[in-house]
Protein backbone atom coordinates (compact mmCIF):
# COMPACT_ATOMS: atom_id res chain seq x y z
CA UNK A 1 0.00 0.00 0.00
CA UNK A 2 1.44 3.45 -0.93
CA UNK A 3 2.25 5.37 1.81
CA UNK A 4 0.07 8.72 2.31
CA UNK A 5 1.85 12.01 2.86
CA UNK A 6 -0.46 14.00 4.76
CA UNK A 7 0.19 17.60 2.60
CA UNK A 8 3.22 17.75 5.36
CA UNK A 9 1.94 15.33 7.73
CA UNK A 10 -1.22 17.53 8.15
CA UNK A 11 0.35 20.54 8.44
CA UNK A 12 -2.18 22.98 10.60
CA UNK A 13 -2.39 26.18 8.71
CA UNK A 14 -4.44 28.80 10.49
CA UNK A 15 -6.06 31.75 8.64
CA UNK A 16 -7.81 34.19 10.39
CA UNK A 17 -9.61 37.26 8.78
CA UNK A 18 -10.47 39.42 11.75
CA UNK A 19 -11.71 43.18 11.76
CA UNK A 20 -14.87 44.72 11.25
CA UNK A 21 -16.66 46.62 8.77
CA UNK A 22 -17.29 50.07 10.04
CA UNK A 23 -19.58 51.88 7.03
CA UNK A 24 -20.76 50.70 3.86
CA UNK A 25 -19.24 48.99 1.49
CA UNK A 26 -15.95 48.76 3.59
CA UNK A 27 -13.50 45.58 3.34
CA UNK A 28 -11.09 43.98 5.92
CA UNK A 29 -7.68 43.18 3.99
CA UNK A 30 -6.74 39.67 3.27
CA UNK A 31 -4.63 38.20 6.01
CA UNK A 32 -2.36 35.83 5.15
CA UNK A 33 -2.49 32.23 5.99
CA UNK A 34 0.24 30.95 8.24
CA UNK A 35 1.86 27.92 8.92
CA UNK A 36 1.68 26.95 12.36
CA UNK A 37 3.09 24.01 12.75
CA UNK A 38 3.35 19.88 11.68
CA UNK A 39 1.35 17.08 13.39
CA UNK A 40 3.09 13.99 12.95
CA UNK A 41 1.95 10.49 14.40
CA UNK A 42 4.32 8.93 16.87
CA UNK A 43 4.70 5.73 18.73
CA UNK A 44 6.90 6.86 21.66
CA UNK A 45 6.45 10.53 22.84
CA UNK A 46 9.54 10.13 25.35
CA UNK A 47 11.84 8.97 22.44
CA UNK A 48 10.44 11.34 19.78
CA UNK A 49 10.91 13.75 22.23
CA UNK A 50 14.59 13.08 22.38
CA UNK A 51 14.83 13.13 18.89
CA UNK A 52 13.83 16.47 18.44
CA UNK A 53 15.62 17.76 21.49
CA UNK A 54 18.36 17.19 19.82
CA UNK A 55 17.82 19.15 17.13
CA UNK A 56 16.94 21.81 19.83
CA UNK A 57 13.14 21.84 20.54
CA UNK A 58 11.59 22.07 23.83
CA UNK A 59 8.72 21.02 25.19
CA UNK A 60 5.63 23.06 24.64
CA UNK A 61 1.66 22.69 25.86
CA UNK A 62 0.31 19.54 26.74
CA UNK A 63 -3.04 19.82 24.56
CA UNK A 64 -4.33 16.44 25.57
CA UNK A 65 -3.40 12.96 26.71
CA UNK A 66 -2.53 12.34 23.25
CA UNK A 67 -0.91 15.53 21.74
CA UNK A 68 2.19 17.45 23.09
CA UNK A 69 3.83 20.62 20.67
CA UNK A 70 7.59 20.83 20.60
CA UNK A 71 8.59 24.54 19.92
CA UNK A 72 11.88 26.38 18.77
CA UNK A 73 13.39 28.71 21.96
CA UNK A 74 11.04 31.23 23.23
CA UNK A 75 8.92 30.57 20.19
CA UNK A 76 4.67 30.50 21.24
CA UNK A 77 3.99 28.39 18.22
CA UNK A 78 4.02 25.12 17.96
CA UNK A 79 6.48 23.63 15.16
CA UNK A 80 5.61 19.95 15.84
CA UNK A 81 2.95 18.24 17.51
CA UNK A 82 3.59 15.00 18.50
CA UNK A 83 -0.01 12.68 18.08
CA UNK A 84 0.53 9.34 19.91
CA UNK A 85 -2.29 7.71 17.93
CA UNK A 86 -3.35 4.68 18.82
CA UNK A 87 -6.26 4.38 16.47
CA UNK A 88 -4.03 4.99 13.48
CA UNK A 89 -5.75 7.95 12.29
CA UNK A 90 -2.14 8.80 10.86
CA UNK A 91 0.64 7.34 8.98
CA UNK A 92 3.44 7.08 11.12
CA UNK A 93 6.30 8.19 8.84
CA UNK A 94 4.53 10.26 6.77
CA UNK A 95 6.20 13.78 7.01
CA UNK A 96 8.92 15.42 6.05
CA UNK A 97 10.50 18.20 7.57
CA UNK A 98 13.35 20.38 6.78
CA UNK A 99 15.46 21.79 9.76
CA UNK A 100 17.71 24.69 8.74
CA UNK A 101 21.16 24.53 11.84
CA UNK A 102 23.84 26.81 11.84
CA UNK A 103 26.20 24.44 13.48
CA UNK A 104 25.53 21.57 11.28
CA UNK A 105 28.62 19.39 12.78
CA UNK A 106 27.56 20.36 15.89
CA UNK A 107 23.73 19.31 15.49
CA UNK A 108 25.06 15.87 14.27
CA UNK A 109 27.10 15.43 17.05
CA UNK A 110 24.36 16.11 19.70
CA UNK A 111 21.97 13.70 17.78
CA UNK A 112 24.58 10.84 18.21
CA UNK A 113 25.25 11.85 21.88
CA UNK A 114 21.49 11.46 22.30
CA UNK A 115 21.89 7.93 20.33
CA UNK A 116 20.50 8.96 17.40
CA UNK A 117 23.67 8.50 15.12
CA UNK A 118 23.09 9.90 11.32
CA UNK A 119 23.71 7.60 8.89
CA UNK A 120 25.54 8.65 5.32
CA UNK A 121 27.28 11.51 4.40
CA UNK A 122 26.37 14.95 3.87
CA UNK A 123 25.89 16.04 0.54
CA UNK A 124 28.36 19.50 0.62
CA UNK A 125 28.18 22.27 -1.42
CA UNK A 126 29.26 26.09 -1.54
CA UNK A 127 25.80 26.96 -1.19
CA UNK A 128 24.57 24.47 1.77
CA UNK A 129 24.61 20.98 3.71
CA UNK A 130 22.29 18.48 3.63
CA UNK A 131 21.41 15.68 4.97
CA UNK A 132 18.53 12.99 4.95
CA UNK A 133 17.62 11.74 8.81
CA UNK A 134 15.00 9.97 9.90
CA UNK A 135 13.19 10.48 13.34
CA UNK A 136 12.03 7.59 15.81
CA UNK A 137 8.70 7.19 14.05
CA UNK A 138 10.18 6.80 10.44
CA UNK A 139 9.58 10.64 9.65
CA UNK A 140 12.23 12.37 6.88
CA UNK A 141 14.21 15.06 8.75
CA UNK A 142 16.39 17.12 6.10
CA UNK A 143 19.04 18.89 7.89
CA UNK A 144 20.59 21.72 5.81
CA UNK A 145 22.99 23.84 7.35
CA UNK A 146 25.99 26.36 5.76
CA UNK A 147 27.66 25.46 2.85
CA UNK A 148 31.77 25.73 2.39
CA UNK A 149 31.12 29.48 1.94
CA UNK A 150 29.69 29.94 5.14
CA UNK A 151 31.72 27.33 7.53
CA UNK A 152 35.07 27.26 9.29
CA UNK A 153 37.08 24.52 9.37
CA UNK A 154 38.01 23.00 11.63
Amino acid sequence: MKRLLLAGACALIAVTGTGAATGAGAQTAPVAPTMVGVKIAVADMARTSAFYGALGMKPGLRYNDHETALTWGASPLPMVVMVRDDQHRMVRGGAFLMVSVADFDGTLARLAAAGFPASGKPLVTARFTQLMLTDPDGNRIELLGPGTAGRTQP
